[in-house]
């Protein structure tokens, strides 16, 4: 279990404990500090000298691909997970992700997610669901796991359990240049390639937390726009079979659309920001506009979320948009109430 950890002092004491309280006993704790500055160390340095399956590293502020990468550096188990500090996980999470692996490359457990305010408050909770199957070719994992037409597909890295192996042969890292966000699913999208079977389960064994301007938020940052470019540049260049490479490239594209969007109208960003986002979004759908053709063609999906990014930019109507991160059904709500 590798915890990237940054200023994470409010959240830390329960996360790790919860951890290290899981019925499966035999796992190592590696606790990256990036450098923070309030007493985030202190707190696993507690840990650390009562528990000997902790390890603790501290480097100065590198960001939290750095982080995760130095935790992958000194990873010695079977098996690899990644926990953010100020998340939620279920008591059994590895008891259920272990035990369901057997021979597959990778296990992908249920999750849910929050959206809290700076209140605390619950804005909005979701739990996304697994049908358990076993995907054993890249035919299956490709259509099951990217094509959004499916289902609410796309997974982090904090509800998977990964083979260090695989890790290790294909000198797996992540890529330090992103800073703001797309760093884990850059990681999943070359993971996923090398697999050539993916276990699903329907058990919930993380509760993701978005939490209103965080540290990590985007908010007016258009460091931000420029990861968002680079994401979809990299995709491009990755290497697939021909069949696979038409979901790839057209779950890059909406996935762009979809959260770079979420970002511009969640954190209100500042005008001239709001048009560089605009202009990013263009470029990237300037770049292949028959690609943007044949998403429209292949979807009713994407022609609805595409209609009503229209329709929203035209009307300036930006407050319900994040939450087009929760489905076909809402998106289809929506743009029945705002062209009604």
């Amino acid at each position: 279990m590798i915890v990237p950890i940054y200023n994470g002092a409010a959240y830390l004491e329960n996360t790790i404990q919860s951890l290290l309280n899981q019925p499966y006993k035999n796992i190592e704790l590696i606790l990256v500090d990036d450098g923070s500055q309030d007493n985030s160390y202190q707190i696993c340095q507690k840990f650390y000298e009562q528990d000997d399956r902790v390890l603790l590293i501290h480097q100065e502020n590198c960001g939290i691909c750095a982080a995760r990468n130095t935790g992958l550096t000194y990873a010695t188990g079977e098996f690899v997970s990644f926990i953010d500090q100020d998340d939620q996980i279920d008591d059994k999470i590895y008891v259920h992700l272990v035990n369901r692996i057997g021979q597959a490359d990778l296990v992908v457990g249920s999750k849910k997610m929050q959206l809290i305010n700076k209140k605390h408050m619950i804005l909005t909770n979701v739990n996304y669901i697994y049908d358990e199957k076993l995907l054993s070719n890249q035919k299956e994992i490709t259509y099951a796991l990217f094509n959004l037409d499916h289902q609410m597909t796309f997974f982090h890295l904090w509800n998977c359990l990964y083979r260090k192996k695989i890790i290790d042969d294909y000198q797996l890292t992540f890529d330090e240049r992103f800073r703001y966000g797309q760093e884990d699913t850059l990681f999943n999208f070359n993971y996923v390639s090398r697999c050539q079977s993916i276990q699903l389960i329907p058990e919930i064994v993380y509760m993701y937390n978005q939490r209103e301007l965080t540290s990590t938020s985007l908010k007016n940052n258009p460091l931000a726009i420029e990861d968002f470019i680079r994401f979809i540049d990299t995709i491009r260049h990755l290497e697939w079979d021909e069949e696979a490479y038409f979901y790839y490239k057209k779950y890059s594209y909406t996935y762009f659309l979809r959260h770079g969007l979420n970002v511009y109208t969640q954190f209100g960003m500042k005008t001239n920001h709001q048009k560089e986002m605009l202009q990013a979004i263009h470029q990237v759908l300037s770049k292949d506009p028959q690609q943007k053709a044949r998403i429209m063609e292949s979807s009713s999906f994407y022609r609805h979320y595409f209609y009503l990014t229209s329709v929203l930019m035209k009307k300036q109507r930006y407050c319900t948009l994040n939450q087009l991160i929760y489905g076909t059904a809402f998106v289809k709500k929506v743009l029945n109430r705002v062209t009604s």
